[in-house]
């Protein structure tokens, strides 16, 4: 389970958009290893904070945001507060 430092949030994803830059590792070109590590390739998500970093302020667990992550296929990921969007819902 991945840890936010003191200026970052962890994020329960809910889902994941696929971007136009996923297709092409999807199509197996040689320069692509799977399996990818866990809940790689994948970064328009959005989800519930969970945890927040100790210098975090203006966004509190139980929030919904979305942001660009790096591993939005996985099931938690770790962003930078400062990078991420808060929306009405969650």
């Amino acid at each position: 389970m991945p840890m936010p430092e003191p200026e970052e949030i962890r994020v329960r994803l809910d889902e994941c958009g696929v971007c136009s830059s996923n297709l092409e590792p999807w199509a197996g070109p040689e320069w692509v290893r799977f399996p990818t590590e866990p809940g790689g390739s994948g970064h328009e998500g959005w989800g519930t904070v969970d945890a927040v970093g100790r210098d975090v302020d203006g966004i509190s667990i139980g929030d919904w945001v979305a942001a660009l992550f790096t591993h939005s296929y996985a099931e938690f990921d770790i962003s930078q507060a400062a990078k991420v969007v808060r929306g009405g819902v969650g």
